[in-house]
């Protein structure tokens, strides 16, 4: 009887034995399903590609969606991937997931913990068997905004602003910064409506320096974009308008009434420029002129303009007479089938008010009304006008 009790035994735990080995083998066989992506960092003639560093890294300095390094692989087999760099100065880099395609490609390594220092890091990328150095620079100036207030302070923003296409370098953000220590420096705002700014550089001694942020990225949508910079404890912004040229843009617009008929359409954005003043003594016309159609598409058939003698751009009535001692001067004029109307010299108490002409967000707008010339040389009466659009240089 215990010999069969033995005997069971034996076979109940061979058969567990067994069992085990079995679902072992299968999932060791289930794991090597698993592909692991195969490629290197270095290119074709066993280089490593530059790697770009995107944020603001300094001592203590909490990280946003802007701290993260762009690093390019050449993939040959794909699988799960894993690049990644050593920690440095109390943080590190790190993208993982699965790459479904060959060729060279761009990953992004988000960067994770904190800088413990305000110093260099040299960092070691990894991928399979490759590596690649780069250094990630940290501010060594001291330096902040060269007055206080909510708005940057002499925030100058260039270039035209489009949904869908991409910024280039002529897209800037002038800034002026108080320097109280030398040193490099770096800039970075928040990723907003698709696009950021960013700078760096090194300041070589104290004083203002006027600091020019760089555009990167594809606007999304129309309309003021605002962008905040973090500076030494102290905060700022400044606003994009994103606007449509020639487009139907609904908020780029013309429009008045003659004789009970409407007139109205879409503006380009407007074009201010500095001319040199030659009938007068003074050294400058400041001007802005912009144009506009009925309908976004078709040929010119609007045109507004505003000068100033010896000043700058600003809200106030304009008429259209241009004086030494009445410096405001503006006209629109409108010639298609439907009615040529214009604002001459013959008319000074026509009146075009500007009402808003913002140096951060770029807005102009404004109202005019009062007596025009029609095209049979008549005088007649245009009302309700209004306009809106951006401007740029």
């Amino acid at each position: 009887m215990r010999v069969n009790q033995f005997i069971r035994a034996f076979y109940f735990l061979f058969s567990l034995i067994i069992l085990s080995i079995a679902c072992s083998k299968e999932y060791s066989f289930e794991g090597s399903n698993i592909m692991i992506a195969e490629g290197s960092l270095l290119d074709s003639s066993s280089n490593c590609v530059p790697i770009t560093v995107s944020g603001v890294y300094t001592a203590t300095t909490t990280f946003t969606n802007n701290n993260y390094i762009i690093v390019h692989a050449n993939i040959t087999s794909t699988g799960t991937f894993k690049i990644f760099t050593d920690t440095i100065n109390g943080y590190y880099f790190i993208d993982s997931g699965r790459v479904n395609n060959n060729g060279s490609q761009a990953f992004k390594l988000i960067a994770h913990g904190k800088p413990i220092a305000s110093s260099t890091a040299n960092f070691t990328a990894h991928f399979n068997d490759s590596h690649c150095i780069f250094s990630v620079l940290s501010d060594t100036a001291e330096y902040t905004f060269a007055s206080s207030g909510t708005n940057c302070p002499n925030a100058n923003v260039n270039g035209l602003y489009q949904p869908g296409v991409a910024l280039n370098a002529s897209d800037t953000v002038n800034i002026i910064m108080n320097v109280t220590r030398p040193g490099s420096y770096s800039i970075q705002t928040p990723t907003v409506n698709g696009i950021s700014f960013s700078a760096k550089g090194n300041f070589s001694s104290i004083g203002n320096y006027t600091v020019t942020l760089t555009g990167m990225g594809i606007p999304n949508s129309i309309g003021a974009t605002v962008f905040p910079i973090n500076i030494a404890g102290t905060k700022c912004s400044f606003v994009v308008s994103v606007a449509s040229d020639l487009t139907g843009d609904s908020t780029m617009t013309w429009e008045f009434t003659v004789n009970g008929i409407d007139y109205k359409g879409f503006l380009d954005s407007a074009i201010e420029k500095i001319d040199t003043a030659t009938t007068f003594p003074v050294s400058f016309i400041d001007a802005l002129e912009v144009y506009g159609t009925p309908d976004g598409r078709s040929s010119i058939n609007f045109e507004l303009q505003v000068s100033r003698i010896a000043h700058v751009l600003s809200t106030g009535d304009y008429h259209p007479y241009l004086l030494s001692n009445k410096d405001f001067s503006g006209y629109v004029s409108h010639h298609d089938t439907t009615g040529n109307f214009s604002a001459t010299y013959n008319q000074p108490s026509f009146t075009l008010t500007v009402t808003a002409y913002n140096t951060i967000s770029r807005l102009i707008k404004g109202t005019f009304s009062g007596p025009v010339i029609n095209e049979h040389g008549q005088t007649v009466t245009m009302m309700n006008g209004a306009f809106q659009t951006y401007y740029k240089h």
